[in-house]
């Protein structure tokens, strides 16, 4: 198997860190999945403004943080990348667990509760700013079994 390396760049950094303020609940979340990709080499990420997760040569899903200036700021997580994937990768239609992450967020009762929408059609998730902490934990849980 090839070996990936984690790849921020200075846009996504800055991007990211606006989010401990505004968001702090998906600020820890982007910070752990750094930690996951430094302790378990299965994982890496790649970025320009927006974040790539990858496990071992797939893409898992394609993560926007946006509208951090508006009342209502989200983190939207897609199958579909918006550029090229890293050199070796490739794309996976089924993206990050489309049906564990929607079950995950049907029992937390984020769909009514509000801070969570989903698109059936094209597997993407939008997350507001009040998305609890338990919502990310066990999202980095869901991503460390992707490959198992």
């Amino acid at each position: 198997m090839r070996e990936f390396r984690t790849q921020l760049q200075r846009e996504y950094i800055k991007q990211r860190d606006l989010t401990a303020d505004v968001m702090p609940a998906v600020n820890r979340f982007l910070v752990a999945l750094e930690a996951l990709c430094a302790e378990d080499p299965r994982f890496h990420l790649g970025s320009t403004k927006n974040l790539y997760l990858y496990a071992e040569d797939r893409l898992l899903s394609y993560v926007t943080v946006g509208k951090l200036t508006t009342p209502d700021p989200v983190l939207k997580f897609t199958p579909r990348p918006n550029v090229d994937l890293k050199e070796g990768t490739r794309f996976d239609p089924r993206g990050l667990l489309r049906r564990p992450l929607n079950q995950l967020v049907m029992k937390l009762d984020g769909y009514r509760a509000g801070w969570a929408k989903h698109k059936d059609i094209e597997g993407t998730f939008w997350f507001t700013a009040n998305a609890p902490d338990k919502f990310f934990d066990a999202t980095l849980d869901l991503i460390r079994t992707a490959v198992d």
